[in-house]
């Protein structure tokens, strides 16, 4: 059992142990075109092979992952409903000199209406916090944690469900919108991510800040 933490610690970027590359085979990561392709270090995927080996993932092992690795509160909400596109040669039509049959159109079997339907079982939300204005700040889309967070969940579910993250903001760090006072205002409000109306602290944790998955990276 000693050869293998041995070989781990004189491992080198050119000369990987066995040990790596069984971990990086059971993981995903064997090729060496998916080396340091993440937002996180490869080392901190090969750390939760154990999670990533199994065929069958669980939301509570994503869950058991987020929390370990980020330093807030994490819970994952199932069954997020959400709307879906309908490409228009799936959308009902009724019969025309075009379509004398008509498309999708037999009504308790195939016709519906409009170019979206609902759907919850495709979709899952990240709930993290409650954090403080740097937290905030990182989650956002685009910054450090956000990016790490979109690579973890797509690694370990995959592309076929779709994610949120729903940011829980501390009463006392909610930011009161304003506008920015200089061209590089890292303060200033951003609409639909940091632009609260507030004429007074917030007397309550906020949990109204919700980024699709799509606009994080």
């Amino acid at each position: 059992k000693y050869r293998l933490a041995a070989s781990h610690e004189q491992r080198t970027p050119k000369t990987p142990d066995p040990f790596t590359i069984v971990l990086r085979a059971l993981v995903g990561l064997s090729p060496p075109a998916l080396h340091d392709r993440l937002a996180v270090a490869d080392e901190v995927v090969l750390h939760h092979a154990g999670l990533f080996a199994s065929e069958a993932r669980p939301m509570s092992g994503l869950e058991a992952l987020l929390v370990n690795e980020l330093a807030h509160p994490v819970s994952i909400v199932s069954f997020v409903g959400g709307w879906l596109s309908v490409a228009p040669s799936e959308q009902t039509r009724l019969p025309s000199p075009g379509a004398p049959q008509g498309l999708h159109c037999r009504l308790d079997s195939s016709a519906m209406l409009g170019s979206r339907a609902w759907a919850a079982q495709d979709c899952f939300r990240v709930v993290i916090g409650p954090v403080d204005r740097d937290g905030l700040q990182d989650l956002l889309p685009g910054g450090p944690e956000s990016n790490r967070i979109v690579d973890l969940v797509r690694l370990y579910c995959g592309l076929e469900f779709d994610f949120d993250i729903n940011v829980i903001i501390k009463a006392d760090a909610v930011p009161a919108a304003r506008l920015a006072g200089a061209a590089h205002d890292a303060g200033a409000a951003r609409l639909g991510q940091t632009a609260w109306i507030l004429s007074a602290p917030s007397p309550v944790d906020r949990s109204d800040a919700i980024f699709p998955a799509g606009r994080l990276g």
